[in-house]
């Protein structure tokens, strides 16, 4: 022993019992308590976990409905592909099937390989590649690699009306043009595949199996006719390129029913490579540009003062070569010296003196409710399509003093193409006016037609048939003696009127010099109007005039479309 120092006092083996007894209990009342933790409050979420491990979920794409012209040609369908996906965890050489993929598949061995080693259950290697890729990946049998039917659209016209068709994206969803607006209609509803596994991704014999089938979208039957819109997509691209202008569009309609034959744009792209093709061709400018239109506006001064019967066709004016107007002086297209006129020559030979001299007959507010009121040239068509611009008319009360010097003759208001041929349509329809329409029908998966929902006011009579016989007969002399001698087609009768307006600057008050939209808007026959036809061409070099540029595709496109037509000269 050593000084200082008691004996110590030795444990006991039964002292270490409470202890070991007590270390017991709060052990067992960790394990109670984390055993009712999981089953009861995250009894709900571990049971969804072990679902999704043991079922295994596949979405069923519908397949998207057909497109189709007139005459039942095909427009855009859908076509079988294959999707090459992995299971990353399956996957036992991400490398080597990584450097096997990309030699089949033409892509990058690196991009492959990240996606084979995702944490995660499946992963796209590539979607919708052809019948001959599908094949090379076939025959590697690569373990954790599979392919999956998926369809891809295809359009067989290539450029044929691209911007009205428009295209789809990767999930088969519109992006643009008709397959945009109708996508609900289109696209159909998905279905689900729902089968039990193991834990190697296999089905479990016997283990529960769920199919719900997807719908497919409708079929779609536009009033467009394919022969047509390639002829009206020809003429425009070699005017365009003829005269080195931006650009250009036509629309070809016909004239008693508003169905849209040929909605053309220039340039264009393939709708089957839309996504090498800048964004800026997705736009139909047919339909969503709004630009003055110039001398095509005279229609509607020269019907206003008519159905107002301020005037009859052959009313004389002794028309000077100048006119001011609120302080700025008015000019002929080309000058000239103190003239007579009749009321016919002034539509037939252009008079911008003439349309002037009209319209303040008419006054301000007459010719502002002609021009929305009756003509809703400010006022959108409603046509089946997205993108859809609106034409501007300012309102009588915020003209200047020169506004009035403008406005008859299409200065200092803008519309579109299509707000356009509808306002001229209303002459050939005998006085109504007619709302364009691209959709004809749409059909359901069973070959049913659905009812389609048409505007209430379809032919509603804005003008008196007199009124638009007798302009009918003044927009004749245009084409026969006047600025639109070249829109003539042998053996029928054409009215139209050509259009040479300035641009206005974009950023600034006042016109651009030097560019201009040439146009030519007509009907033919003129007894009984089958078409009606826009041509607008956008800032032309050399020969700017709508008469000399435009008018000329009319007669082309014209001719072809009566004869397509069957329509007797």
């Amino acid at each position: 022993m050593f000084p200082g120092k008691g004996k110590s006092k030795e444990r006991k083996p039964t002292d270490r019992f409470p202890f070991l007894f007590s270390l017991f209990i709060v052990v067992l009342l960790v394990i109670g308590g984390r055993l009712v933790f999981i089953q009861a409050v995250q009894a709900d979420k571990l049971d969804r976990l072990a679902r999704a491990q043991r079922f295994r979920q596949l979405e069923l794409s519908p397949e998207r409905g057909t497109i189709y012209d007139r005459k039942s040609e095909i427009l855009a369908i859908s076509v079988d592909m294959d999707t090459v996906y992995a299971t990353p965890y399956q996957v036992k050489a991400p490398r080597r099937s990584a450097r096997l993929l990309a030699a089949a598949l033409g892509e990058n061995r690196n991009d492959i390989y990240k996606k084979l080693i995702a944490k995660s259950g499946f992963s796209y290697i590539k979607r919708k590649v052809d019948k001959a890729a599908a094949d090379r990946v076939k025959k590697l049998k690569l373990k954790g690699i599979g392919l999956a039917p998926e369809s891809k659209r295809f359009y067989p016209g290539k450029s044929i009306a691209s911007q009205a068709i428009g295209f789809v994206g990767l999930d088969n969803n519109g992006l643009a043009g008709i397959e945009l607006s109708y996508d609900t209609y289109l696209k159909g509803s998905p279905g689900r595949l729902t089968m039990e596994q193991d834990p190697g991704g296999r089905p479990i014999p016997g283990g529960q199996f769920k199919l719900r089938p997807a719908t497919n979208g409708r079929n779609l039957v536009l009033t467009i006719d394919k022969e047509i819109q390639y002829k009206a997509q020809v003429e425009l691209k070699k005017a365009v390129k003829k005269s080195e202008a931006r650009g250009g569009w036509m629309i070809v309609m016909d004239s008693k029913t508003g169905e849209i034959y040929a909605m053309a744009n220039e340039p264009t792209f393939d709708l089957n490579k839309f996504y090498k093709a800048k964004p800026e061709l997705f736009t139909n400018r047919a339909l969503s540009d709004v630009y003055e239109p110039g001398s095509t506006m005279k229609i509607v001064t020269a019907a206003a003062a008519l159905e107002e019967r301020l005037y009859s066709p052959s009313t004389a004016f002794n028309l000077p070569g100048t006119i001011n107007i609120g302080g700025y002086t008015i000019h002929e297209a080309h000058p000239r010296g103190t003239e007579m006129f009749t009321f016919s020559q002034i539509v037939s030979r252009s008079s911008n003196i003439g349309a002037v001299t009209i319209g303040m007959a008419l006054g301000k507010d007459r010719l502002y409710d002609y021009t929305t009121g009756r003509f809703s040239l400010n006022t959108k068509t409603g046509i089946e399509l997205p993108g859809e611009g609106q034409g501007c008319v300012p309102p009588p009360d915020k003209w200047s003093a020169s506004t009035i010097g403008n406005v008859p003759f299409g200065q200092g208001l803008s519309a579109t193409a299509l707000e356009m041929i509808r306002t001229v349509n209303v002459v050939a329809a005998g006085g109504r006016l007619i709302q364009p329409r691209i959709v004809k029908e749409i059909i359901d998966s069973n070959g049913r037609s659905l009812a389609i929902k048409r505007p209430k006011d379809q032919g509603k009579q804005v003008i008196s048939k007199a009124t638009a016989a007798t302009k009918a007969t003044i927009l004749k002399e245009a084409v026969e003696t006047g600025t639109g001698q070249s829109a003539k087609i042998p053996g029928y009768e054409v009215a139209g009127k050509t259009g040479t307006a300035q641009k206005p600057k974009v950023d600034a008050r006042g016109y651009d010099p030097g560019k201009y939209i040439a146009t030519f808007t007509g009907f033919t026959p003129v007894r009984d109007p089958a078409l009606t036809i826009l041509i607008a061409i956008d800032e032309p070099k050399g020969a700017i005039y709508g008469g000399v540029i435009a008018a000329p595709l009319f007669s082309a496109v014209g001719e072809y479309a009566l004869q397509r037509l069957k329509i007797e000269p």
